[in-house]
Order: structure tokens, then C-alpha cells, then sequence
């Protein structure tokens, strides 16, 4: 059995992330063919296939998904040693961070983020803003906002990104209103009453940008773009949602829905942490980074 040591464990981290062996080479820096045998080796130390092909993607087993919070924390701790040698004393620390993002991402992780913030730095103030209309990039570099999260692949040459993960999408429905699992024939699925999320900015929808002209044979029985009408409207109506997949495992425990696998490849979404470049070295900042990405667990 091969042991595991850091660069492995690294590995490990990125590919959970991005789910894709070519993405989690880019990641570290190494070749495809060095990432796929570090994860024959991970599969072969762990016993499980870790990821495994669904359609053009790949997508983490259950066991694998087990293994990113712990890995997420082993990492913020060592990180979190480095900023201790930087002198920070965090039950002083007073500063204030604006952080902007979608209200799906902010209802996911927000609340274990300001938990993780009230016990180890609690005069730390956090301040969640609405990614709205606004230009990220010149809010970064008007100081406006510390951080902001979202699909943000590229910034300017001052700007620091860090991607977190590939967010997937299922489908969340109300068992009361379903007595069997939801169908996996497309037309049969296309026949469903469906409430669909209506994207920010004038972008499509994650339905309409996978299913293209199929999306016109689409039951829509109501849109929104209020995340948390979501659950309120499943708890009284027969009708599917399509969501993120963190946001849709969440809603599903907290309110007693089931979730599927669409039968349709949904484009995934890139989650990623983005800020300019002159926080880099603060400590304060730091720390939050780490606090930020071990807050993240994809479904």
C-alpha cells in the first residue's frame, strides 16, 4: 500500500475539487499522466474508485465525498500554522472583511463560515454583501470588498484566485408528491413540473444552457430568482428543481427532500475565491482565505 504523504494528500484535494484529471494537473503544475497515476495510487491506497465517469463528467463516490471536509481541514490547519508564524493573534483581531457573493453561496456556507469566525477570531467583523450588478474587479481594486465568490475563472493581472471546486447540479423534489424516484428518460423527466431558477445578469438558466432547444419540451410550472422560496414552494407543490448540488443536499436535510441525478450533462459551474493581489501576505487575510475555503463542502 502506497503511504500518503503531503504532495499525495494535495492531489488528493484538487482532483475532489475539480473533479477532472487534466484541471487538477493544471492545478499543481504537473502532467496529465503524473496526475492520473497519483490517482491510481489514491484509489489503490484507499480501496475505492474515488472518481468515477457519469456521462462526459466525472463525479466523486460517496466515499470521496467523505473526504473533503477532512482534507479541506487538514489543509486550513497547516496553513493556518504559516499565518501563526506571521505574528497574528486572532482573539485580537478586529478587522472587517466585505464579502460578496451569490445568495446560493451565502445561504451554503455563511453560516458555518461565521461560526468558524465567532470562535477563533470573534472581534472579527464579517460583512456579507450581494453580488447584485456590480463589477467585482473594480470593487477589489477600489476596496469596496475584500473577497468575492463566484464563477470567476480569470481577473486582472493584480487580482489572486483561488478555484475551491466545480459545483454540480441534482434535482430536488418533495417525496410526498413523488411516490416513485424521479424518472431517468429524458422526455418522461422533460414531462415533470418544473421549478426552475432564474439566473442574475440576464444569463440562461442551467437547464436552458444544457438542454438548448430541447428546453422549449420543458415543464415550467413557475420561476424564481429567491433561492430561499425554493423549499417553501416544495413543501406545498408537486414541481422539481434543478440546484447546485451543495445547496440541493442541504435543502434535502433540512427539510426531508429527495434528490436525483438529472438525465441530462449539466454544464458544471466553477466555484472559485477571488482578491487583489496587494492582501496577499496579510495575515488577517489569510487566515480568512483558508476559513473560507474549509467552510466550502460540495455536495
Amino acid at each position: 500500500m502506497d503511504k500518503l504523504d503531503l504532495n499525495l494528500l494535495r492531489s488528493l484535494q484538487v482532483l475532489l475539487k475539480t473533479c477532472n484529471v487534466t484541471m487538477a494537473a493544471k492545478a499543481q503544475g504537473v502532467s496529465q499522466s503524473a496526475m492520473s497515476y497519483n490517482l491510481a495510487r489514491l484509489r489503490s491506497h484507499f480501496g475505492d474508485e474515488l472518481l468515477t465517469r457519469q456521462g462526459a463528467h466525472m463525479v466523486m463516490t460517496p466515499f470521496a465525498h467523505g473526504l473533503v471536509s477532512p482534507l479541506d481541514e487538514v489543509f486550513a490547519s497547516l496553513e493556518a500554522l504559516a499565518v501563526k508564524d506571521q505574528g497574528l493573534d486572532l482573539a485580537q483581531c478586529r478587522e472587517s472583511f466585505v464579502i460578496a457573493l451569490p445568495d446560493i453561496a451565502e445561504a451554503d456556507f455563511a453560516p458555518g463560515l461565521l461560526a468558524l469566525v465567532r470562535s477563533e477570531a470573534p472581534n472579527m467583523t464579517l460583512h456579507f454583501n450581494p453580488l447584485g450588478s456590480i463589477d467585482v474587479y473594480d470593487e477589489l481594486d477600489s476596496g469596496s470588498i475584500h473577497f468575492a465568490i463566484g464563477a470567476y475563472l480569470e481577473g486582472r493581472v493584480h487580482h489572486k484566485r483561488k478555484l475551491m471546486f466545480y459545483e454540480q447540479f441534482l434535482c430536488l423534489y418533495n417525496p410526498l408528491f413523488f411516490d416513485q424516484n424521479l424518472p431517468d428518460d429524458l422526455e418522461a423527466w422533460l414531462a415533470l413540473p418544473h421549478l426552475v431558477m432564474q439566473e442574475s445578469k440576464g444569463e440562461p438558466d442551467p437547464l436552458r444552457r444544457a438542454l438548448g432547444k430541447t428546453y422549449k419540451r420543458l415543464k415550467v410550472a413557475a420561476t424564481t430568482s429567491r433561492l430561499t422560496l425554493v423549499p417553501h414552494l416544495l413543501k406545498q407543490a408537486s414541481v422539481v428543481s434543478t440546484l447546485p448540488s451543495s445547496i440541493a443536499m442541504r435543502f434535502a436535510q433540512e427539510h426531508g427532500f429527495k434528490v436525483a441525478v438529472p438525465p441530462v450533462t449539466l454544464r458544471e459551474v466553477p466555484v472559485a475565491l477571488v482578491w487583489h493581489e496587494s492582501f496577499d501576505k496579510s495575515p488577517a487575510h489569510v487566515w480568512l482565505r483558508n476559513a473560507i475555503s474549509s467552510s466550502f463542502h460540495p455536495a
